[in-house]
């Protein structure tokens, strides 16, 4: 081969390769089949942790449990639009509960609130158990969440719902309840 072909081919053996390999506009769209079980359990780590059950409600669609959620689900409102519930349980306390409203308050387009803001949108409760906290606003856009949050041993849990606001306010009676039934079990024991 003459150098100027032989540069050619290289380059094009080099660059082919790297050109099929940069596909940006490919999209990947997988279906999940609905699950409808309830009660549900889901299991801690090894190591003794303890395991968490729950009572889904009945309209409520289960979707997979995902990276650090221990549960998610879907709920279609009556305007046909869908409020996500998930429940994520973290170590420890999780940065406070100042730092977690802003970081909700943030990605429903809100500022940061302070202590005395905080004040007017988490009010204490009981369930079962455990002391927690309800945690409730509006955002930008016409959006909603409520959360409600409590500790089991080392592990903050965070239950909670987004979507639409008059859908959000809808659905806090069962949201509520879902909570309420959230029980814990020392692992391998069956017992609370």
């Amino acid at each position: 081969m003459r150098p100027r072909r032989l540069r050619l081919f290289l380059l094009l053996t080099t660059l082919l390769p790297l050109a099929s390999a940069c596909r940006k506009g490919e999209i990947t769209v997988y279906r999940v089949p609905k699950e409808s079980t309830a009660p549900m359990t889901m299991g801690g780590p090894a190591g003794g942790k303890p395991t968490i059950d729950w009572t889904v409600p009945k309209a409520w669609a289960v979707q997979p449990a995902s990276g650090m959620r221990a549960g998610s689900f879907l709920a279609k409102a009556e305007d046909g639009s869908f409020v996500e519930i998930t429940v994520v349980p973290l170590d420890g306390e999780t940065g406070g509960e100042l730092a977690n409203v802003n970081r909700w308050r943030g990605q429903l387009n809100l500022p940061p609130t302070d202590a005395a803001g905080l004040a007017g949108i988490a009010k204490s409760l009981r369930i079962g158990a455990h002391d927690a906290r309800l945690i409730e606003f509006a955002g930008a856009g016409g959006k909603r969440l409520l959360a409600a949050v409590f500790k089991n041993g080392p592990t903050s849990w965070f239950f909670k719902a987004t979507g639409a606001d008059k859908a959000v306010k809808d659905l806090k009676p069962q949201f509520l309840a879902f909570v309420e039934s959230a029980h814990f079990h020392e692992a391998g024991t069956g017992h609370e």
